[in-house]
């Protein structure tokens, strides 16, 4: 297992860094503030590592699971995986959250779907062709889609994180912005999220408070 790094600068391709792990790298997400995403994290087996855009490594994470991690989101201090057929929170590498889903976990994402929330909701993609929100460790509402969902993501018409996320990896490293907790804005929110299926079907999802369509 091994996770490579490339950036590029004057339109040259090159490799950062390389880190290796113990096991095969199972699922790769990048975390930090929800408005700059530079650091890089990575499963594998029941273990994460995180390391900076410039390849220091400033976290190893035993979760101790039952099962290995097949997906996982990061935003903050808060880490959210998902193995066969368990789902976990972690906030500041403690436990917060767990939860058994009916069937398989494919993919989950962290979003905001209630109006001045202090804590976002994770969604779960799942093999029975269903999607799940959660709050905390209980299920919130569910909803049937056309086929198994084998990824699902969040979808924004802005460029200007992708574009601040891109910059940052080829900027040298500057003092980490303390970091805080984010918040879902006032009034009627909706969460558009995006969604890919074994069969071959790509949809759009939105989701509020109460339902999604």
């Amino acid at each position: 297992g091994a996770v490579n790094v490339f950036g590029m600068k004057r339109g040259d391709v090159s490799l950062s860094f390389k880190s290796t792990m113990e096991k095969g790298v199972s699922c790769i997400d990048l975390g930090g503030t929800i408005d700059e995403r530079d650091k890089i994290f990575a499963a594998a087996g029941q273990t994460i590592k995180a390391w900076s855009r410039k390849g220091k490594e400033f976290l190893k994470f035993n979760t101790n699971l039952s099962e290995d991690i097949s997906s996982m989101h990061v935003l903050n201090e808060d880490i959210y995986t998902g193995g066969e057929y368990c789902y976990n929170h972690f906030r500041d590498c403690k436990d917060a959250h767990f939860m058994m889903a009916n069937d398989r976990i494919n993919d989950l994402i962290a979003v905001f779907v209630t109006p001045g929330a202090q804590e976002p909701n994770t969604v779960l993609g799942c093999q029975d062709r269903t999607v799940r929100v959660l709050q905390d460790s209980e299920i919130m509402y569910e909803g049937a889609v056309d086929g198994p969902v084998l990824t699902i993501r969040q979808h924004s018409s802005s460029t200007k994180v992708v574009m601040n996320n891109l910059m940052s990896f080829n900027s040298v490293d500057a003092a980490p912005a303390p970091l805080s907790r984010p918040k879902a804005p006032p009034g009627t929110h909706t969460s558009e999220l995006v969604y890919g299926t074994e069969n071959g079907i790509l949809g759009q999802l939105l989701l509020d408070e109460h339902s999604m369509r």
